[in-house]
């Protein structure tokens, strides 16, 4: 018998201690709860992130979830009393199958982005970078700042980073990184700007890269050149569709301007080395070759216009209208089978703009691929490179599409008669 009391005596202690676990559950996880709620508040004031959620809070989203988020913390506590058992404060994954640790907090910040401008650049441009909408897509939040470099911030970070154009965006990498952590979709958002920017320190210096698919405006902080008058370089690839489609737009800049201004065509290699657009590689490469050699020969904008009557099947007077371009390349099926040019119609050409088609042969295959290079390193000193369409740049130092450069133009030199019409 004493040994049955014993027993009993053994099991309402067990009994008590139970209870008291239970007490200390609930008063544990009240205690918790209303912590990580006045966390959870604090945290959308400052307008900053906890582990808790990737979203940034209001408060009457907080308040909305009070109730649930008291009811889990309490339900994980009474969980814990009776088949968790306790683990040191450090341990924050599985250890083993009964030791389980919540991982510590992660505070994230606003990412910092700084975007430099100057007066000059405002004559043409709003401070702008395509690096917003890049991350706007991405779910990234920001805090960004536009600074003028005339400033003593702006100044500063001059001295500090190698900036040669604007707009250039200054990126928090440690920041960035820290989001990167989270999901893959932040981690791939870093590491595309990690490929295009420049690392500096603990900061990404970004020049615009028109991360959304647009052309903007760019202006370098020294030109690469000078010339003695407004002097314009367009950069395009006669075969791509989008210089196609502008092209009667480019012949009306090239006539309301060509008395005052200098123009320069350079071959910027676009669709030649896509093979959606073009069949026969070789000889888009000759097509190319006969527009340098026009060029060099004075007749760029006459071959030109006999090129594209040609490939957009132009009328009986041989000009192509803006409204032609682009009907022209919205039949991209038709298109597809006259890109690129027989041989037989770029000699016609040369005969049409009143050219010697034994000699220009001759020369013509004297432009082998290195000529082509030389013709490249040119886009790649404006950093035009494989863009589509026609790129301009103005005085070597005013960059953007040439839909736009009429503007620029006008603004940079006003006194031009053909600005004041």
């Amino acid at each position: 018998m004493p040994k049955k009391e014993t027993n009993k005596g053994e099991k309402e202690k067990k009994e008590e201690k139970k209870e008291e676990l239970k007490e200390k559950a609930q008063e544990k996880a009240e205690e918790f709860a209303e912590d990580k709620l006045k966390e959870l508040v604090e945290g959308s004031i400052k307008k900053e992130k906890s582990f808790w959620g990737i979203e940034l809070f209001s408060k009457t989203t907080i308040l909305s979830i009070s109730a649930l988020l008291v009811g889990i913390v309490i339900g994980f506590f009474w969980y814990a009393a009776f088949f968790v058992q306790p683990c040191e404060p450090q341990i924050i994954h599985v250890t083993d199958e009964n030791c389980v640790k919540q991982p510590p907090k992660i505070t994230l910040k606003l990412v910092d982005i700084y975007v430099l401008t100057s007066s000059e650049y405002e004559k043409f441009s709003k401070p702008n970078h395509s690096v917003f909408g890049f991350l706007d897509r991405y779910g990234i939040p920001y805090n960004k700042k536009i600074v003028g470099i005339a400033t003593p911030e702006g100044k500063s970070i001059l001295e500090n980073y190698e900036i040669t154009e604007l707009p250039t965006a200054v990126i928090n990498a440690d920041q960035l990184k820290l989001f990167a952590s989270i999901n893959t979709e932040y981690r791939k958002a870093k590491n595309i700007i990690e490929r295009l920017a420049k690392k500096e320190g603990n900061q990404y210096i970004m020049r615009e890269f028109y991360l959304d698919g647009k052309y903007h405006f760019r202006m370098l902080m020294q030109p690469k050149c000078q010339a003695e008058k407004p002097t314009l370089y367009l950069f395009g690839d006669p075969l791509n569709p989008s210089a196609i489609e502008k092209s009667a737009y480019v012949d009306k800049l090239h006539e309301q301007f060509k008395d005052e201004v200098e123009f320069e065509y350079f071959f910027n290699i676009t669709a030649t080395d896509d093979e959606s657009y073009v069949k026969d590689k070789e000889l888009a490469l000759l097509n190319a070759k006969y527009f340098i050699y026009a060029r060099d020969n004075g007749k760029f904008w006459e071959f030109k216009k006999c090129f594209y009557a040609k490939l957009c099947d132009a009328d009986e007077d041989g000009n192509v209208t803006e409204e032609e371009a682009i009907n022209c390349v919205k039949n991209m099926e038709a298109l597809k089978e006259k890109i690129p040019l027989q041989e037989a119609q770029l000699d016609e050409c040369l005969v049409a703009v009143g050219l010697d088609v034994e000699l220009a042969k001759e020369d013509i295959k004297k432009i082998d691929r290195n000529r082509l290079l030389e013709e490249a390193k040119q886009a790649k000193k404006f950093e035009v490179s494989g863009l589509n369409g026609w790129v301009a740049v103005l005085d070597c130092k005013y960059i953007d599409h040439v839909l736009r450069i009429k503007r620029v133009l006008c603004k940079a030199h006003p006194e031009l008669k053909a600005c004041k019409k």
